[in-house]
């Protein structure tokens, strides 16, 4: 078995730090990321920001918990597998700031740890980072 990964680049009509007050919302993904049903703080930083979070997530093929740590960069956010039901699993985000604008450029790399043919994991992480993008698109731009 081996991981997949997928890319995406995309413009959003917004700032950086608007796109990552979205994304450190984590209370609130299952209200705009379809695909997460549940997202729980385990642990948080000294400036009070989620750094550990336990996921529920529609993988397509079955239902995960993953537990993954959030690293602020200074180009954006990353994440890093710690456990759960897949093998492993990262997604990084690096915001361009261009003028008003934002180049968004997110990458997931998952290894699901059990069978599955790869044009199928393929099509799951291509699926999953332009839905990624597209959720977080609408719900910086309402």
């Amino acid at each position: 078995m081996s991981a997949a990964t997928g890319t995406i680049v995309d413009v959003f009509n917004t700032t950086p730090e608007a796109l990552i007050e979205a994304l450190l919302d984590f209370d609130s993904y299952p209200q705009w990321q379809r695909n997460v049903l549940g997202c729980t703080v385990l642990e948080r930083d000294e400036e009070g920001r989620g750094k550990v979070l336990q996921l529920h997530v529609d993988g397509k093929v079955k239902q995960l918990n993953v537990v993954i740590e959030v690293v602020h960069r200074p180009d954006g956010l990353s994440c890093r597998y710690l456990r759960g039901d897949v093998k492993d699993y990262s997604a990084t985000y690096v915001f361009e700031p261009q003028g008003a604008r934002t180049k968004v450029t997110y990458t997931i790399t998952v290894d699901p740890g059990f069978p599955l043919p790869g044009a199928v994991k393929k099509l799951l992480v291509s699926r999953s980072t332009k839905e990624t993008l597209d959720y977080l698109k609408k719900r910086v731009h309402g």
